[in-house]
């Protein structure tokens, strides 16, 4: 199929596509130029083609494979000189893979270049004349693993909407005036530099079209909380790993964002939402937080987000409570909470009403109970609780739980005696149930289980195993069960 569509295309455009193969005649009509690499020797065919072909719009290697880093593909400066002089229609350039050290050669003359592409190459800096590109949409230089700096003038490109800078670990520092590129729409990597010679991250604000944000490794990252700077179309921001000098992180410059997680920032304490009634994260559907030990609050003036559907907290072991008036999260379906040991208690008001997943685990000195609003949660379907509950004999109270439930896990209840049957009448949604590794539950109460319940596994619990068995004394409240398992 694939060669059918090449001939196809082929037919229709006539002589102006032209995909070279080896003893093929090139014709002077070519306009797009395509080669597979290992077919093409520079030094031999290339002759041919700059003195065949004088207006060439595009010039387009093709490869079946990532380039090695011990590639015999090099072109040397003259050649590529001489390739560039004489093709001065080109829109399309791709040099993609053919070990580049140098490139010195003037690019000025080819002003309607929309798409340049240097990936793959070893190049340590790009010409000055590259700036003089204003038509230049696409330049890709993804695996430059040699790439220093990038030319001064880069910000006189206006029309740049993708740069590629992916695996150019080499590169010091972002040129000046980076804000210029208004219509960036897709950036891969942004260097901040210890030095005043390059852009600073501030400079990013002022992209109308910055959409996504990644930040990783910033040990001095601080434009974060300076509440001049704004990011107005922000949809996604992560800041993971290494950023160490981030203690204070304010969202008032983020009205736009849908998703933000916040990952290993070591010194994070608080997390600030402006004390503005008018103000709200209206568009926020996904926030999480995981490894910051030393976070102690999230937002004392509560969280106004409309629109949150997922709040996940996880390894913030220095965190006391969760914002206020979460009841207020009409939009919440999934609230997951994982190994914050400080954690005593849920606000006043309960909480959201609406939620569909409740996911506690490792949170030593948190223990359910009624003021949590679970019997009035009418869409909770999911419930597991994991640690915690240092005191808890009985479980669960009745009237504790929703009706809705359709699936509940319990496990490392150290105390846990008994498993309430009467604290399950009214679930008749409920489809399984796991209860593991709470070493001194002896029994269930008097009661049944509900007829739903299709899965029960019971596993780390030796003293029910016996219990269990066929004429156990709780034998009877599980024979009806289809999928059971009892400690194997």
């Amino acid at each position: 199929m694939h060669d059918l569509h090449n001939e196809l295309a082929q037919y229709t455009a006539g002589e102006s596509c032209f995909k070279y193969e080896i003893g093929k005649v090139i014709s002077q009509g070519a306009r797009h130029f395509s080669f597979v690499k290992d077919n093409f020797d520079f030094t031999e065919d290339f002759n041919s083609l700059t003195t065949a072909v004088e207006c060439l719009r595009t010039f387009l290697p093709l490869s079946f494979s990532t380039p090695a880093s011990n590639s015999t593909d090099i072109i040397d400066d003259e050649i590529i000189e001489k390739l560039l002089g004489a093709q001065k229609q080109l829109r399309v350039l791709s040099l993609y893979g053919y070990n580049i050290f140098k490139l010195s050669c003037e690019l000025s003359k080819l002003i309607h270049l929309r798409s340049l592409d240097f990936s793959f190459n070893p190049i340590t800096t790009l010409p000055d004349s590259t700036g003089v590109l204003y038509n230049l949409e696409i330049l890709l230089l993804s695996h430059c693993t040699k790439l220093i700096e990038l030319p001064s003038s880069l910000g006189k490109l206006i029309n740049l909407d993708y740069l590629d800078l992916n695996e150019t670990k080499s590169l010091k520092w972002m040129p000046p005036e980076f804000s210029k590129l208004e219509k960036l729409q897709t950036l891969t990597t942004f260097v901040v530099s210890n030095n005043d010679k390059g852009s600073k991250i501030t400079e990013l604000g002022s992209l109308p079209l910055l959409v996504k944000l990644h930040i990783v490794e910033c040990s001095k990252l601080e434009f974060l909380v300076n509440e001049t700077a704004g990011y107005p179309n922000l949809e996604l921001l992560e800041i993971i790993s290494g950023c160490d000098s981030l203690t204070h992180f304010k969202l008032k410059s983020f009205n736009k964002l849908k998703y933000l997680f916040i990952k290993d920032c070591k010194n994070l304490e608080n997390i600030e939402v402006p004390e503005d009634a008018n103000w709200n994260l209206q568009f926020i559907e996904d926030l999480g937080i995981f490894d910051c030990p030393k976070l102690n609050l999230i937002s004392e003036a509560g969280l106004p987000a409309p629109s949150l559907k997922s709040l996940v907290i996880s390894n913030c072991n220095n965190l006391e409570s969760i914002p206020n008036q979460m009841y207020r999260l009409t939009s919440l379906e999934e609230l997951s909470i994982f190994c914050c040991s400080k954690l005593q208690s849920f606000p006043n008001g309960g909480l959201p009403p609406n939620l569909q997943s409740l996911l506690i685990e490792k949170c030593d000195l948190l223990t359910p109970q009624h003021a949590w609003g679970l019997n009035n949660m009418l869409s909770l379907t999911e419930l597991r609780i994991i640690g915690g509950c240092k005191n808890l004999k009985l479980f669960p109270e009745e009237g504790l739980l929703p009706a809705s439930l359709t699936s509940l896990q319990i496990c490392e209840f150290p105390v846990l005696e008994t498993l309430n049957l009467n604290g399950l009448l009214l679930n008749s949604s409920l489809e399984k149930m796991e209860i593991n590794t709470c070493a001194s539950l002896r029994s269930m109460s008097a009661g049944s289980l509900p007829s739903t319940l299709s899965s029960l596994k019971i596993t780390g619990c030796s003293l029910m195993t016996e219990r269990c068995q066929v004429g156990g004394e709780d034998w009877s409240k599980i024979r009806h069960i289809q999928n059971k398992v009892i400690n194997g």
